[in-house]
């Protein structure tokens, strides 16, 4: 009885292992092969292609058109949905598939080729769409019952280096839209940091706006859907390289960021402060009431003369406000010195204070003098304060003047050291000059910050 039961553990083990060695076999044979086709070019390039849509409703095409190209963006961290980016060295484009998850099947540097024939092609706030279908007066997705007819899939990890745009802020341009472009030496606004990639936080999360600039302030929105993955991530504080999807809202500019991984912004920014180093002080002059000269918690004076500074907007800020000083007007005051000072600033609880601010000037006249100085004992009356000046770069115009009457781009003062500086201190900005020796040059201000680590 004991044989014939150790003989029937036998014959059932030798089964079962049959059985698993079958089982196995069989699903190395039903497995997805990954071997893909080397993909012909298509027919038609993509910048050909979009030229086939000259505006007004979507069209249907007609003609059995096909494009191959490599994936430079897809789903994956969530700030694009149910979109893939494409490019084939000629241009970019979004194509719409109706699928939430497609970065399985069309990662970034994948090769695919698209059958075109039967697809709508439109644009959404002008920014030209694939689509499979024409949904009222737009674009609609790709049904995922077409997906393999449409789509066939070719080589992964292709090097898209190629495909990328070196251009400025200022450089980018139609022919830019939807390709993957790089920017160089930018960072994120004063306004921006601090706070996540998108309006998370709000009572009704929603996408974010998060200003970028150059170190010549030409700015442009990053916008980040509140369902992107690094949603909640704060943007970096310095100053880098950028990759990002290049788009259009209308007629703004705009870059949709693919993952945190292609932003490089870890160095000094671009008025020379430390990216660790945090505000201890800061005024750009918004919250301002306009052409008032009222400074609200700054200290206004005209020790001689009558004029003072007062709140100004103008495109030599590109619509930001700031403070301007002049003594244009003042005809019968043959001296004009005025005083802007700061509130007091501690400089206790800190290290490695660096103060720096933004200025431009215009109306060049000879004998104007502008300055910057800071103070350990002011109490209100800038002439009895003790003022050390301090080494700051100011529009030299008066060595090289504007022609006409046009203003100097705004300039950074650069970093400027006040880290030997303890206790609180009053910095102070002081114009010299005069309306009867038309001595009137213009000078503005924004962007005051002092930080420290």
């Amino acid at each position: 009885m004991t044989v014939k039961f150790s003989r029937l553990l036998m014959i059932t083990a030798v089964l079962v292992s049959l059985i698993s060695i079958s089982s196995c076999k069989k699903n190395n044979f039903d497995s997805p092969p990954h071997d893909y086709p080397d993909l012909a070019a298509g027919n038609i390039t993509i910048d050909s292609l979009k030229s086939l849509y000259t505006g007004g409703s979507p069209i249907t095409i007609t003609a059995d058109l096909n494009i191959t190209a490599i994936v430079i963006a897809d789903d994956k961290s969530g700030n694009f949905y149910k979109t893939i980016v494409i490019d084939d060295g000629t241009a970019g484009l979004q194509v719409l598939i109706d699928n939430g998850s497609l970065y399985p099947d069309f990662p970034v540097g994948r090769k695919i080729n698209i059958n075109c024939k039967g697809l709508v092609l439109g644009t959404y706030a002008g920014n030209t769409q694939l689509g499979g279908f024409i949904d009222l007066t737009a674009v609609g997705n790709i049904p995922q019952a077409l997906i393999k007819t449409v789509f066939t899939k070719g080589s992964l990890n292709n090097d898209i280096t190629s495909l990328i745009q070196h251009t400025t802020i200022q450089g980018l341009n139609n022919s830019m839209n939807s390709r993957l472009v790089e920017l160089d030496s930018v960072e994120f606004e004063d306004g921006s940091l601090d706070k996540p990639y998108a309006d998370v936080y709000k009572a009704i999360p929603a996408s974010g706006d998060r200003y970028l600039h150059d170190c010549s302030n030409n700015s442009i929105d990053a916008r980040t859907s509140n369902f992107a993955k690094f949603a909640f991530s704060n943007v970096p504080r310095g100053k880098g390289t950028l990759l990002a999807i290049y788009t259009v809202y209308n007629s703004t500019k705009q870059l949709v960021i693919r993952d945190t991984t292609d932003l490089h912004l870890t160095g000094f920014r671009c008025d020379g402060s430390d990216p660790n180093a945090r505000p201890i002080f800061s005024e750009n002059f918004e919250a301002m009431t306009y052409l008032s000269t009222t400074i609200t918690n700054w200290d206004n004076i005209a020790v001689a003369g009558s004029k003072v500074f007062k709140v100004n907007n103008a495109p030599s800020s590109q619509n930001n406000q700031y403070v301007q000083m002049s003594a244009f007007g003042g005809t019968s005051e043959p001296s004009n010195i005025t005083w802007l000072v700061s509130p007091s600033i501690n400089l206790d609880a800190s290290t490695n204070e660096i103060l720096s601010f933004r200025s431009a000037a215009g109306f060049y006249r000879s004998g104007t003098n502008f300055e910057v100085f800071i103070s350990t004992n002011y109490s209100g009356d800038p002439t009895t304060a003790t003022w050390a000046p301090l080494s700051a770069i100011i529009p030299s115009i008066n060595t090289t003047p504007p022609s006409g009457n046009t203003f100097t781009p705004f300039t950074s003062s650069g970093p400027v050291d006040i880290s030997g500086y303890s206790g609180s201190v009053h910095i102070g900005f002081k114009y010299t000059g005069s309306g009867t020796g038309n001595q009137t040059t213009t000078f503005e201000i924004d962007d005051v910050k002092v930080t420290g680590i």
